[in-house]
């Protein structure tokens, strides 16, 4: 390698990720997020209510719960792409601890630093094997009131692909794994989360 080593190509310095984070809205809010996963034919989604003061940790759980997955695997979000480098990266305990020069603790961070304004995305891996990304689209931002939830599911489409299956998007191929692909419960959804 002409006068480097191959230490030295493995430890060069990496550009720094963007700071696309923004500061938290001064009152908490409620807003309407839709949650698509992505390349799924017919199309998976859910669409909840949820606080924007939460942090990513909590609103990764209410997306376990949402899609009916268990919080086995390792998961991160992102403001841009997933895994690209002038993405802002929010990661799981495991990725934070592992190399904490990607990204903040997901535990760092609030989704009104995320998502502000109806159309703004988030990005969401989970389980880096069956790759299931999701895109997070704000829709509403309501006043929030002394009754609202944390969160609640209120609309959506189609049975999630269960835990480990593989990464299968597509309805005939989920047919082999599910009773009824096209089955949703959005009031059992709700009650879980």
């Amino acid at each position: 390698m002409s006068g480097n080593s191959w230490r030295d190509f493995f430890e060069t310095p990496r550009t720094p990720r963007p700071k696309l984070r923004r500061k938290p809205l001064p009152e908490p809010c409620i807003y309407t997020l839709r949650i698509d996963l992505l390349n799924a034919k017919p199309p998976i989604w859910r669409r909840i209510e949820v606080r924007s003061d939460v942090s990513l940790q909590t609103l990764h759980i209410i997306i376990q719960a949402a899609f009916d997955w268990f919080d086995y695997h390792l998961y991160q979000f992102a403001l841009g792409e997933p895994f690209d480098y002038r993405s802002e990266l929010f990661l799981c305990d495991y990725d934070a601890e592992e190399d904490p020069e990607e990204g903040l603790s997901v535990r760092q961070v609030r989704l009104d630093e995320t998502l502000q304004e109806p159309r703004d995305l988030l990005a969401y891996v989970y389980d880096y094997g069956d790759n299931w990304r999701l895109r997070i689209r704000l829709e509403k931002v309501r006043e929030a009131s002394p009754g609202d939830p944390t969160a609640r599911c209120i609309d959506g489409r189609r049975a999630a692909p269960p835990e480990d299956c593989g990464s299968l998007r597509e309805a005939e191929e989920l047919a082999e794994v599910l009773d009824d692909p096209a089955f949703f419960d959005v009031s059992a959804t709700d009650a879980d989360i």
